[in-house]
């Protein structure tokens, strides 16, 4: 694993010596994003942190993963902090950021929308950035670790983008897949505030069948100016309408083997072109259920269309492997927002339940003497499985209290924006006004995890 290209300008002899915050890596969800939120928000305010117990609620091997290790790496690269067990197994981590002695005038301290995030004058960060992973870890989870700290860090008026050059693994178990990230992810960041970031695929990566290494690059715009200086935006995200559903969209990525009925038949047929129309008509059905109140009335007739939204598939491509197997659904309503729910699985097995927004689906054991043909059994059920997590997003919009609603975003897209929401309450530009609450049942141990941590990084 290698991470190149990193600077961390003139550091200043340490001035400070700010509390040294210790976690216990089995709290709640106790996996690989407390890591990563830990260490992203001592990097972005300086204090030192260890955690230890690293990964320690996952089941098998515990301690830091290659994807952990290698954002460990380019934070600690790019801050100029020293790192205390950043290899991949290690179960304790310590990062330890240089300490500055900010010297800023009256008005730059008036600017400034939090002291407890690093002067932008101590770090001065490249353009370009390359991570290697030895496999197919997630490009898109080290993504995850760094984003807050590039979005500060490169608030400078010599930085117009940063590029961030990441080999590994684009879909994959436990993780964002490419898909996701590009039509859910960053569509909803920038919506809530966030600078727009590009990603551009040059090659998949996949952790299922037979190994494969993937590339992308990240295009990272930074924070612009606020007044004198950048803040992170203020987000509040229930102060958002999530809106009506105007049209659904499917991605899926199938292998074109032959379907074991259809030669039966004599009706020689790909599984990718059986999953295009099977997803349409187990959509429909699904949709047809729903409480028509959900969907834009304005771009159809709720009554003559028997309940359907537009459905489009917006991408199927082909996979060159059975055990590759995967789908996105999306909903995109009128208020801006993407809703999405995905998994990935095999057409060979049957996949098991999945949680939301987490792609856990087993893959085949090496070895299994499975037949070269597909049936449409396991098919159907993964299809099944995977428009009725899809349904239970887009129609739990209510509850029974009138005063608690649901955020606008899907569960695995609410855990991703707590970091960002944490960092912009420091700004004092919050808008006060009164908000519904926000329904807690449908907080992930994800999102219940990154809470816990950003109360304790941030704390005073």
């Amino acid at each position: 694993m290698t991470a190149q290209g990193s600077s961390s300008g003139g550091a200043a002899p340490p001035q400070r010596s700010p509390r040294h915050i210790t976690l216990d890596g089995r709290t709640l969800e106790g996996g690989g994003q407390l890591v990563r939120n830990a260490l992203a928000l001592a990097a972005l305010t300086g204090r030192p942190v260890t955690v230890n117990h690293v990964r320690g609620n996952r089941g098998g091997k515990t301690g830091l993963k290659a994807s952990h290790a290698a954002a460990v790496k380019l934070l600690g690269d790019i801050s100029g902090s020293k790192v205390t067990g950043g290899q991949v197994g290690s179960r304790s981590v310590t990062f330890e950021p240089p300490q500055f002695e900010k010297e800023e005038s009256p008005a730059e301290r008036l600017a400034v929308p939090s002291p407890m995030l690093v002067p932008l004058s101590s770090v001065s960060p490249k353009p370009e950035y390359n991570i290697i992973l030895p496999t197919p870890g997630s490009v898109f989870l080290i993504f995850q670790a760094i984003y807050p700290y590039m979005l500060w860090v490169g608030s400078q008026p010599t930085i117009e983008k940063i590029r961030v050059n990441i080999t590994g693994g684009t879909n994959g178990t436990n993780s964002p897949s490419y898909d996701y990230a590009t039509q859910v992810m960053l569509p909803n960041f920038k919506k809530l505030g966030l600078p727009s970031a590009e990603v551009i695929l040059h090659k998949r990566g996949w952790s299922n069948g037979v190994v494969d290494m993937g590339s992308v690059s990240f295009h990272i715009t930074p924070l612009e100016a606020s007044k004198k200086l950048p803040c992170f935006p203020p987000i509040n995200i229930m102060e958002y309408d999530r809106g009506k559903i105007r049209r659904v969209d499917i991605t899926i990525l199938a292998p074109d083997v032959r379907l074991l009925e259809s030669e039966k038949k004599g009706q020689l047929q790909a599984v990718r072109q059986y999953c295009e129309r099977q997803i349409r008509r187990t959509l429909r059905k699904g949709l047809k259920k729903l409480d028509p109140s959900l969907f834009d009335q304005e771009l159809f007739d709720i009554q003559d269309d028997g309940g359907h939204v537009p459905v489009t598939l917006a991408q199927s491509e082909a996979t060159s492997h059975p055990s590759r197997f995967y789908i996105l659904l999306v909903a995109e309503t009128t208020e801006g927002f993407k809703i999405g729910y995905d998994a990935l699985g095999t057409t060979r097995a049957k996949p098991n339940a999945k949680q939301p927004g987490r792609n856990k689906h087993k893959k085949d054991k090496k070895g299994s003497s499975q037949n070269n043909d597909t049936d449409t059994e396991h098919i159907d059920n993964f299809i099944e499985g995977c428009v009725q997590g899809f349904i239970d997003e887009i129609s739990g919009l209510h509850t029974n209290e009138s005063c608690k609603v649901r955020s606008p975003l899907d569960q695995f897209m609410r855990d991703q924006i707590v970091v960002f929401e944490a960092l912009g309450r420091l700004s004092d530009e919050q808008d006060k006004k009164a908000t519904p609450d926000e329904d807690e049942r449908y907080w992930t141990l994800h999102t219940k995890t990154s809470q816990w941590v950003c109360g304790e990084m941030l704390r005073g």
